[in-house]
């Protein structure tokens, strides 16, 4: 038996939500898949960047305690140190496996396209499949991120020898 679904501007039909009994065709599949690992990258996407403004933010903050008053703090800046250290390592690490999920992503999405243009068979000028995530892109602002997040690594290791 076929399956309950919601169509919204099926071809052929009005724009009017209707229910259908009916097996959904592999392309409408596929079109939902390439929707939620959209959905799903651009969530993380936002959400990492939103995370390390907040942590640079954070980091700048506590650097300028520390020239403000560096001998008042001596004990607490110690713990800081060794929390910054820890902190900026996982960010470290959630910006490579972060990278790597949207690259996946981006070549899902591309293989998810190849298969709907074989189903089509269309040969036209457009049939050409792109990725619709940006690689390049992704890693170069990936790598800025690694890159800052590693050089406050430095920097606390160097404040915490130093301490």
């Amino acid at each position: 038996m076929g399956q309950r679904v919601k169509l919204f501007l099926w071809p052929g039909q009005s724009s009017r939500s209707q229910t259908v009994i009916t097996k959904p065709p592999p392309e409408a599949l596929l079109v939902r898949d390439i929707e939620e690992t959209h959905s799903w990258a651009r969530l993380g996407f936002l959400l990492h960047f939103g995370w390390f403004a907040l942590l640079l933010a954070v980091n700048g903050v506590v650097v300028g305690l520390f020239i403000t008053s560096w001998e008042d703090v001596r004990l607490f800046a110690t713990a800081l140190c060794i929390v910054f250290i820890g902190v900026n390592m996982l960010g470290i690490v959630g910006t490579v496996l972060l990278a790597g999920y949207l690259l996946e992503c981006g070549t899902r999405v591309q293989e998810i396209n190849r298969k709907l243009l074989r189903m089509n068979q269309s040969r036209d000028s457009f049939s050409e499949s792109l990725a619709l995530i940006p690689r390049t892109a992704i890693k170069v602002l990936f790598g800025f991120t690694g890159l800052v997040l590693l050089l406050l690594l430095i920097f606390w290791a160097i404040l915490l020898r130093n301490i």
